[in-house]
């Protein structure tokens, strides 16, 4: 539902700017500008709604984490991703507290290049 809304959306703001360029103030630059603004928030949509816990367990044995995420719009399948859980550096709270989202760390070492990397995941408890 929500894809077909957003696939809604930028498709009557496409018609808007081509057919009718008074809706833009008979600006093209304008009207470039907000359908770029408009495809970059769904593109923003998106990688955020891989960065959101959907589910979080502790594992078997206490020593690993699963974590499974939202997916492409509710689209796709999405594997839970397994993680130790020294390398879970904590949670806190990610912009304001009105917000109530926090933020879950964790650091692990690349493979290739062998330096430490950090990711995110976001979350809202219940």
């Amino acid at each position: 539902m929500n894809v077909g809304f957003l696939a809604l959306f930028l498709g009557a703001t496409t018609y808007n700017f081509v057919a009718n360029s008074q809706v833009f103030f008979g600006k093209e630059w304008f009207g470039k500008a907000y359908l770029g603004m408009v495809v970059w928030s769904v593109f923003g949509l998106w990688v955020f709604s891989h960065r959101h816990i959907k589910n979080l367990w502790l594992l078997k044995g206490g020593k690993e984490v699963a974590i499974e995420t939202y997916t492409n719009f509710g689209l796709t399948y999405n594997r839970p991703k397994v993680l130790p859980v020294a390398c879970l550096e904590g949670n806190r709270i990610f912009m304001t507290k009105a917000l109530n989202l926090f933020q879950l760390e964790y650091a692990y070492k690349s493979s290739w290049a062998k330096i430490t990397k950090r990711r995110s995941f976001f979350y809202r408890p219940e």
